[in-house]
């Protein structure tokens, strides 16, 4: 998904570059790409993350903390009870799609992407020197 943010901005400083003197059109690309990133910042500040994310991240409590206070606020504004949701008899983690790696990770405190990148560089760095291959 984050690729089509930055196919977008790409796209968009081409009339900049065009239209603009070279050194005038890229630096208002520059400025502009610090703006939505300093209203990404402030707009992050103010948006909750998601129950998914935190129950993912091993953060279950702050999820059911957040799900609590959504449902509280339902039930106070309409007026009615929410029924409980039925129990699954599963683990009782849920895990979003594209959550395998985290999945996989058998030892707490693992970040699953900095090994990932590591693994990445590691046999990137491996097959252009041919160490692998012999």
């Amino acid at each position: 998904m984050n690729w089509r943010g930055a196919a977008g901005g790409a796209l968009l400083t081409v009339p900049l570059l065009n239209d603009f003197a070279a050194n005038v059109g890229r630096r208002i690309a520059f400025g502009l790409g610090v703006v939505l990133g300093l209203g990404i910042l402030i707009v992050r500040r103010h948006v909750p993350e998601s129950p998914r994310r935190l129950f993912i991240h091993g953060r279950d409590r702050e999820a059911e903390e957040l799900v609590d206070g959504i449902e509280e606020e339902v039930e106070r504004e309409k007026g009615v009870r929410l029924e409980e949701p039925p129990q699954s008899e599963g683990s009782g983690r849920v895990l979003a799609p594209g959550a395998g790696l985290t999945a996989l990770m058998p030892y707490a405190g693992a970040r699953p992407r900095s090994i990932a990148v590591a693994m990445a560089r590691f046999v990137r760095s491996a097959t252009r020197t041919g160490s692998l291959i012999r």
